[in-house]
């Protein structure tokens, strides 16, 4: 039976989507003498959630040219209004504004888009022991968190006091890929203090009991993490959602949170999940 419901339920939103949807935005274009793109650019304030509805807009059209115009150049995106201009036959003379807040958007849209595509490309590129710009981030990054103990040696079990897994750290930038070391130096490099006060607690952790206000923001940063795994292209959405309230928490977030995210003393999971979200606002404001 509940196969039987999702199915019909799939049913009935495809339907709606394809069919019942487009005719629903012709009857309103017709009665207010709009296009969808005016309607939310007049009735919704500057901001993401114009932002977000513009974009939703213009992919779920039929039309290939709106389709393909979240993804144009930057400098192309003045052509790209002319062209959506004219194509939803609106005036430019009479409807001046109308320009100027999609561009705005669109400069936003094209913006994080392309974001995304560096971050992941980053996060796909491995690292590489005889590239030496990697090693020289690597040993900033042991200067940074242990700065009155020398490195004896390259490879040497001292990584393990950082919360590398073994002897050579280059073996756990898998998942996160050179992102993950990028993230770390600048964690350990710009805010030095708390990443030591985050390694000093780390090792030597302090338990008590965690409130409710606590947990709220432990199911946050799960929910997080799954959409970090499952849909990497809401990954900045969910960066800006709660990176000021983890960012705030850092003791609830070492405590707490390690046991589920880190496997070392300083998980470099956790700490590549912290400082990528830090330097997405950075990037984004």
């Amino acid at each position: 039976m509940k196969h039987f419901l999702r199915m019909f339920v799939q049913v009935c939103l495809y339907f709606y989507c394809k069919c019942l949807w487009r005719c629903l935005k012709f009857v309103v274009r017709k009665l207010t003498g709009q296009c969808e793109l005016q309607r939310i650019c007049y009735n919704t304030k500057p901001g993401a959630a114009r932002t977000m509805k513009i974009e939703a807009s213009l992919k779920g059209s039929k039309s290939k040219r709106l389709q393909t115009s979240v993804n144009v150049h930057p400098d192309a995106i003045e052509k790209t209004i002319d062209d959506i201009m004219e194509l939803k036959r609106i005036n430019p003379d009479v409807n001046p504004q109308l320009g100027v807040s999609l561009q705005a958007c669109l400069l936003q849209i094209v913006g994080y888009r392309n974001l995304i595509a560096e971050v992941e490309k980053l996060r796909r590129e491995p690292y590489d022991s005889e590239n030496p710009q990697h090693e020289e981030m690597l040993l900033k990054l042991w200067k940074c968190l242990k700065p009155n103990s020398p490195l004896k040696a390259r490879i040497s079990k001292q990584w393990c006091e950082i919360g590398f897994q073994g002897d050579d750290p280059k073996t756990d930038f898998r998942g996160m890929g050179l992102l993950g070391l990028y993230n770390l130096v600048y964690f350990a490099e710009w805010d030095t203090e708390i990443a030591q006060q985050v390694l000093t607690d780390s090792l030597h952790p302090k338990y008590r009991e965690v409130t409710k206000k606590e947990l709220r923001y432990f199911f946050l940063f799960s929910k997080f993490s799954e959409t970090l795994h499952v849909n990497k292209d809401q990954t900045t959405i969910w960066c800006v959602i709660i990176l000021k309230s983890l960012l705030q928490h850092w003791e609830i977030h070492v405590l707490s949170f390690r046991p589920k995210l880190g496997r070392g003393t300083l998980g470099t999971y956790e700490h590549a999940y912290i400082s990528k979200m830090k330097s997405t606002l950075i990037l984004l404001k």
